[in-house]
């Protein structure tokens, strides 16, 4: 079996379930190599975003890391392609075109999750701005009936104090004592 089809183009081979070249594969003279940080799977690189309630600069930050994850083995990727070994720049190039989609559809999905939190909050401080104006009006109206029944007990009692004193009309008697008889006793 040759490694060309009858057009002169390399023919395309099934990819085995291992990733990446071993110890006998074609691509490959020497003896593997261990992985690389870069090249690491992505699952390790770039974990999805987290569910639980974070600050808006955590995820902010959270979503920079990942995507800043993406960079070392594209700029990896990219100078590879600048080598002179025509047989791994095809691999290369297709490896970096994936890697590059991989990377924008993180960020569509980055991007959707954050358009979508940022919705629900909108949302929410909705609600909760009704909810606080509602609470105002409550508020409002309980704070001038207070107003009102205090004046109103004012006018009572401004009302009521003379007529009491009118009606109950106390005769004071002063009574004069003798002084001479007191000095006396």
């Amino acid at each position: 079996m040759t490694d060309f089809n009858d057009r002169g183009r390399p023919v395309k081979r099934k990819r085995e379930d291992w990733a990446g070249p071993g110890l006998g594969h074609r691509d490959n003279d020497k003896m593997s190599k261990a992985v690389e940080p870069s090249q690491q799977p992505l699952k390790d690189m770039a974990p999805p975003l987290p569910k639980e309630a974070l600050s808006k600069d955590e995820k902010v930050a959270s979503i920079g890391a990942a995507v800043e994850s993406f960079c070392p083995p594209i700029r990896e990727l990219e100078q590879r392609l600048e080598d002179d070994k025509p047989v791994l720049a095809e691999q290369d190039a297709r490896l970096l075109a994936d890697y590059r989609r991989l990377c924008d559809l993180y960020l569509q999905v980055a991007h959707a999750r954050l358009v979508d939190e940022n919705t629900q909050l909108n949302c929410r401080c909705r609600d909760e701005e009704a909810r606080l104006c509602h609470f105002w009006e409550v508020i409002q109206k309980m704070r001038d009936s207070v107003i009102d029944m205090v004046e109103m007990c004012e006018n009572f009692k401004m009302t009521e104090g003379p007529a009491a004193g009118v009606a109950v009309i106390v005769p004071v008697v002063h009574v004069q004592e003798d002084q001479g008889t007191s000095a006396s006793h």
